[in-house]
């Protein structure tokens, strides 16, 4: 499985003054808007059709507002309308209920939701931010329950999910330069998420919570990158909730990743 994250396209934006650099200038103020995308998929190699599991993708509108509070520091608010869904591969699927024709079940998870985030940034010779936010579902429910989705369950009724909301905070550090032409990151998240489930006693009660981790930390060239980007090694944990799709019912998942990425 793969590390979500989400991809963002500049649509339009506009600042109240100038400036040669990329950020607002002192005591100037900016507004944006883009469009956020993620695709995550998880692909079967073992098996001879290499099928697909499971597709998660998001996609959403975000305007974004951001003040200077100095030459050094920013103040941002991000809003973001945006949509996800989840579906199990139909090969996984019929190969389930072939297999555990008592156990399997297929969630169709989707649902819009508003994500409210605050941004304080300062650019020192360690740049810092610290972010606070809240998701807040937009949908009575998760998940769709009725005979129209695409859910089945052979456990029993498929319940309607009850929170609404998940709360997280985050924080990025930088150091541009210790190894010479590189520097250093590290980027942690803390997310108070729901953890699915499907089948309550008792509907209105809301789902069981878990605190979910995920820390980030590698190097990346400085200076400008070209049109590709820049590469980025890095190391991530997270543990907490699973966070694809219908795997939201996992609580105590866990992962670690060595890889290589592209940055701006």
């Amino acid at each position: 499985m793969g590390h979500r994250r989400w991809t963002e396209l500049p649509l339009a934006g506009w600042e109240s003054r100038t400036s040669e650099s990329d950020r607002v200038s002192d005591g100037g103020w900016g507004l944006g808007l883009w469009l956020p995308i993620d695709f995550h998929m998880v692909e079967d190699f073992e098996d001879d059709s290499n099928p697909i599991v499971n597709t998660d993708y998001r996609f959403g509108v975000a305007p974004k507002f951001q003040y200077a509070l100095g030459a050094k520091r920013r103040l941002g608010l991000r809003l973001l309308f945006g949509h996800e869904s989840s579906h199990l591969g139909d090969e996984f699927s019929m190969a389930g209920k072939r297999e555990f024709p008592n156990t399997f079940e297929r969630i169709n998870v989707s649902w819009e939701f508003l994500d409210v985030g605050l941004l304080d940034e300062d650019f020192n010779c360690l740049v810092w931010s610290v972010r606070l936010g809240i998701t807040v579902s937009c949908d009575s429910t998760y998940y769709s329950v009725d005979s129209r989705s695409a859910t089945e369950s052979a456990v029993g009724p498929v319940t309607e999910s009850s929170n609404w909301l998940d709360p997280y905070v985050g924080f990025d550090l930088e150091w541009e330069d210790p190894m010479g032409n590189w520097g250093v990151y590290l980027s942690g998240e803390a997310r108070w998420r729901s953890v699915y489930d499907y089948h309550k006693a008792d509907p209105a009660v809301g789902e069981n919570r878990r605190l979910s981790v995920n820390v980030v930390s590698g190097l990346r060239k400085t200076g400008k990158g070209n049109a590709l980007g820049r590469a980025s090694f890095f190391v991530r944990f997270y543990c907490g909730v699973n966070p694809h799709g219908q795997f939201r019912n996992q609580r105590d998942y866990m992962q670690f990743r060595i890889g290589l990425r592209r940055i701006r």
